[in-house]
């Protein structure tokens, strides 16, 4: 199944490049999540949650940049090792979180999904697919990962009118791709967009790396290229499945696990939707 180009540029959220693809010297991954379209016909909001790979290479300029679109919460979804070693170059107003996503301790898979998770299931989890799947799995089962994805959430919830917030690991790909899933998935985005937007990551970098933007062709290109069902578009399909078949939906996950009330994913929703 490949992506439809004629469905896409009309929902005219994928492939707003201009808006969503944020040119930097320091970072090559750097990306907007706003423009999907939700499943009450709402939209995500643009310039309040952004999505990157590494931010320890930024230049001044860079810096600048991120100012002036007010991102003042940085989520680092990185290894205490990582965050260390290549710290994020802040900029005016931002204040750095960790959000550290992998349990660091060296303990086995089964002993990380806790008796509250298990007990919060509403059916039997579906078989993760592949080694990614398994990891993004024991994320969301985890209780180093439920506290960071809860870090994320409360940060978006407290965000100012006019604030943005941005979430990263070093490639951008694999924890900040769980991450943005979650997120879409809580505001009501299509399964495919939401695969879609985490395989943007195997295409883009050539683009913003020659400080570029695609064009027509080179979008057309990238979508015949979106296999849905790629290794990595069913490693994604695996966050899915594991909330909406285990814990019978984002709201649940939200509630019951992540511990937030019906008022916050009221505002939640609010807050990133108009």
């Amino acid at each position: 199944m490949f992506l439809n180009i004629n469905i896409l540029l009309k929902r005219g959220g994928l492939f707003c490049m201009n808006d969503r693809l944020i040119i930097l010297d320091g970072a090559v991954n750097f990306r907007d999540l706003g423009g999907y379209v939700t499943a009450n016909g709402r939209s995500v909001c643009w310039k309040k949650i952004y999505r990157s790979d590494r931010l320890d290479n930024l230049t001044m300029q860079d810096m600048e940049i991120l100012a002036q679109k007010h991102i003042v919460t940085d989520c680092d979804l990185r290894t205490s090792y990582e965050q260390s070693y290549w710290r994020d170059r802040l900029w005016d107003g931002v204040a750095h979180y960790d959000c550290h996503i992998y349990n660091e301790e060296d303990i086995t898979y089964e002993n990380q999904i806790t008796t509250e998770t298990v007990n919060n299931l509403i059916n039997s989890l579906p078989v993760p697919q592949g080694i990614v799947g398994r990891r993004y799995q024991k994320i969301l089962l985890d209780k180093t990962g439920q506290m960071a994805l809860k870090r994320v959430f409360q940060e978006i919830l407290s965000l100012d009118e006019n604030d943005a917030l941005v979430f990263h690991c070093t490639a951008g790909k694999d924890r900040t791709g769980l991450v943005a899933a979650v997120i879409l998935l809580g505001l009501g985005v299509k399964e495919e967009d939401i695969i879609a937007d985490y395989l943007l990551s195997n295409e883009l970098y050539l683009f913003s790396i020659k400080h570029t933007l695609p064009t027509d062709d080179d979008l057309q290109n990238i979508i015949e290229r979106m296999n849905l069902n790629g290794v990595d578009a069913l490693s994604i399909q695996t966050i899915i499945q594991t909330i909406n078949q285990g814990f019978g939906g984002f709201d649940n996950y939200f509630l019951k696990v992540l511990n937030f009330s019906k008022a916050d994913l009221s505002e939640f929703r609010n807050k990133l939707t108009v």
